[in-house]
């Protein structure tokens, strides 16, 4: 699995700006971020596109209602709006990424420890400092749109809203991972962009 280290400072290509804008005139593409006041529903549509979008790739296990449930509880308090990125055709969702910030820049200088005081060092940094860098851990697109020209438009439009949302809040670095190794439509669109792969991580499987 491949792991990409981008910067905003690359600029984002003017030839997939343009597609973005044709798809929002003739395909009904609508970009949007997370609506907390609907925080459940809006889990739950992660969910879906999620469960779609990757069931076909290797090591894949459907998220069930109440994983999803948990994981949202857990992820509430790191989650700001507009680090969720759910992309519409004609109203519907079709894609989806999530994007998380660095917590090791956060609490490096902490000793490695968050008592006695270092927990109001981090809620600090968490609430009222936008990260250094972030991490795009999730993202997916409905297998209809998957190797079509429109899905290529969906992956494009999800990283150039992570890249304007976040550098609008002061941020401009991020990592976007994991791509798995044969996965060479997302890689070659992720090159395209300017992601610069840099790490390579190995899984091994063994039957027991």
């Amino acid at each position: 699995m491949i792991a990409y280290d981008y910067h905003s400072s690359v600029g984002f290509p003017e030839t997939a700006s343009k597609l973005i804008e044709r798809a929002k005139r003739s395909s009904g593409l609508t970009i949007r971020a997370l609506d907390r006041k609907n925080f459940a529903a809006e889990m739950d549509t992660i969910r879906q596109i999620f469960n779609d979008a990757w069931s076909e790739n290797w090591g894949f296990i459907p998220m069930t209602d109440r994983e999803v449930k948990v994981l949202g509880q857990n992820m509430k308090m790191l989650l700001k709006d507009y680090y969720v990125v759910i992309v519409e055709i004609n109203g519907e969702p079709a894609a989806m990424g999530i994007t998380l910030p660095n917590i090791n820049e956060m609490i490096d200088d902490l000793g490695g420890s968050l008592l006695p005081f270092g927990w109001l060092k981090f809620l600090y940094r968490l609430k009222l400092k936008p990260p250094k860098s972030i991490r795009l851990p999730l993202m997916g697109i409905l297998k209809k749109y998957q190797s079509t020209s429109l899905g290529a438009v969906l992956a494009m439009a999800v990283i150039e809203q992570v890249r304007s949302r976040h550098m609008a809040h002061g941020t401009h670095k991020a990592e976007l991972s994991w791509i798995l190794e044969d996965n060479l439509p997302m890689r070659r669109m992720i090159e395209m962009v300017g992601g610069k792969p840099y790490k390579t991580y190995r899984v091994y499987e063994k039957k027991i």
